[in-house]
């Protein structure tokens, strides 16, 4: 099975410990009522259910640069999420599943969570890349992305013309 994922870190609000989240994508909808949650789906992103051991329960990435979480009916985005990417299961996930993550959900609910907040949600060190990831990076990417789009719209003008102006060599 190669389920498309989202691996992404960030700051938890309550603490300020550093989480680094997994998700498995997976429709909207069938994440809402396996979770029992209504309300829409986030305009235009892709939806994960969380299969690390901490993070958002769901989550919605749009355009592989926001990362939303829901609450409330409302999808709000996260303001210090970054080192955001994306791959199959096997990337992320260890190679044999682990049978001692049983009732972890509960543990964190009464604070006693075994979780060492230094690690992800399997055990693997976190490295804090928020020096290589401020805010400007993402207008950077949306500046990139805009100057591919316009390239590629002016190449594809340009071959038009040459063609409409008469046999060429090949």
């Amino acid at each position: 099975m190669n389920d498309y994922c989202c691996q992404f870190t960030y700051d938890r609000v309550r603490d300020g410990s550093v989480i680094t989240a997994v998700g498995i994508e997976r429709p909207f909808p069938a994440i809402a009522a396996q979770l029992g949650l209504t309300g829409q789906a986030c305009p235009q992103a892709h939806h994960f259910e969380r299969v690390s051991e901490s993070g958002p329960k769901l989550f919605a990435v749009r355009d592989n640069t926001v990362v939303f979480y829901y609450l409330d009916q409302q999808w709000i985005p996260y303001s210090t999420a970054r080192n955001i990417t994306f791959g199959t299961r096997y990337h992320f996930l260890p190679p044999t599943p682990s049978d001692d993550n049983e009732d972890d959900s509960s543990q964190e609910e009464n604070g006693n969570s075994s979780i060492d907040e230094s690690k992800d949600g399997f055990g693997r060190r976190v490295n804090d890349l928020r020096g290589n990831s401020n805010p400007s990076n993402g207008k950077i990417n949306q500046m990139i992305v805009f100057f591919l789009v316009w390239f590629s719209q002016f190449l594809k003008k340009q071959m038009l013309r040459l063609r409409s102006s008469g046999p060429y060599l090949v």
